[in-house]
């Protein structure tokens, strides 16, 4: 017999690859919004957005949450996690299938759900379902660019389809497929390089309208969303348009208005704490790398010389604190022929 526990790894990896691969076609490979497909996979709007963010957020289930949430019908959207949820709770230890599915229906009959024989056999068929993806995910291939990884949730949703029904498969995968296609779509209007940030909001306002209908207007405000920080990097996008046709002061002071509208004053306060070290970084290096020019090209020094007065330099002009970032920094920008990475381009302010 096949132990449950190998299910229960494999199916945590075929997630992760799913996941993976939207992420990196998104990132990385920038397409037209004209070349992604104009129905969405999921093309009924028989859930809220706010049920929609309520599944995906509860991912345990208590026996009290098990009655809450399918005291009436057992195939909802917070039913894919529920199966979920019983398959590492009770998939923990090596077991046959035959002993596993017993100690899941045993449970299910013990809480007080509308139908237990029914979400028994649900969950015998969604673990049928795991096994078979596993077989089936190579030939779908590995997406390129969004309209390729549309295409491949597409192709998803349609085994699934196949293998529930399509009531079942859209009523379960709901969540899942439609904020994963919204954060495609979403990506690739925002990252268009061609377009305004006037003309990205009226574009983002439409998807919003689209897919979401009644509840667009929460979109931007729902948790997914509203991370200030992430909403603070994604207006910048929106944006770069204008912004690189802006002079520096221009710049400057749209950059202040943005953490202003984003942050209390205290963050924005330390970004200005950030910004005086960085300019500070900026004039060191720039001291650094015309006395460096200047060592290295002196015909009189031998290369030991050499070395020992760029060491003697580094410590001169930099902090102890400062000279190991700098030195990575310096690799970089030597070894890959990149500008010099600003030592604070990942920190992120934080609320205390």
């Amino acid at each position: 017999m096949i132990a449950l526990k190998n299910i229960n790894k494999n199916t945590a990896l075929i997630m992760i690859a799913i996941l993976l691969i939207c992420a990196i076609a998104i990132k990385y490979v920038l397409s037209s919004r004209k070349e992604l497909p104009d129905e969405f996979i999921i093309k009924q709007n028989n859930f809220s957005l706010s049920m929609l963010i309520d599944a995906l957020g509860k991912v345990e289930f208590t026996d009290n949450d098990a009655k809450k949430y399918f005291n009436e019908e057992i195939i909802t959207p917070h039913t894919l996690n529920f199966l979920r949820d019983l398959q590492w709770r009770f998939g923990k230890e090596d077991q046959t299938f035959e002993a596993h599915f017993a100690k899941v229906c045993k449970y299910l009959n013990s809480i007080g759900i509308k139908d237990p024989e029914a979400m028994c056999a649900l969950y015998k068929k969604y673990i049928e379902y795991e096994v078979s993806l596993e077989e089936v995910l190579g030939d779908f291939g590995v997406p390129k660019n969004p309209r390729e990884a549309l295409e491949f949730l597409q192709r998803i949703q349609n085994y699934r389809r196949e293998f529930f029904g399509q009531e079942i498969a859209d009523t379960l995968f709901a969540a899942e497929i439609k904020t994963q296609e919204y954060s495609i779509r979403r990506s690739v209007i925002v990252n268009d390089p061609e377009l305004y940030g006037g003309e990205k909001l009226a574009l983002l306002d439409d998807l919003n309208n689209k897919m979401w209908g009644d509840e667009a207007h929460i979109v931007e405000s729902s948790t997914i969303l509203n991370e200030r920080y992430n909403k603070y990097q994604e207006s910048k996008l929106i944006y770069s348009k204008d912004i690189s046709e802006m002079n520096e002061d221009e710049k400057k002071s749209f950059e202040y208005s943005l953490r202003n509208k984003y942050f209390p004053p205290d963050v924005v306060a330390k970004f200005a704490e950030i910004d005086k070290k960085n300019e500070e970084l900026r004039q060191k290096e720039e001291r650094y790398y015309t006395l460096e020019a200047s060592i290295m090209s002196d015909p009189s020094l031998s290369e030991h010389e050499r070395e020992e007065k760029i060491i003697n330099l580094q410590k001169e002009i930099f902090s102890k604190a400062e000279i190991d970032a700098f030195k990575r920094r310096d690799a970089i920008k030597k070894g890959e022929g990149n500008p010099t990475k600003n030592i604070n381009e990942d920190l992120k302010p934080r609320e205390d």
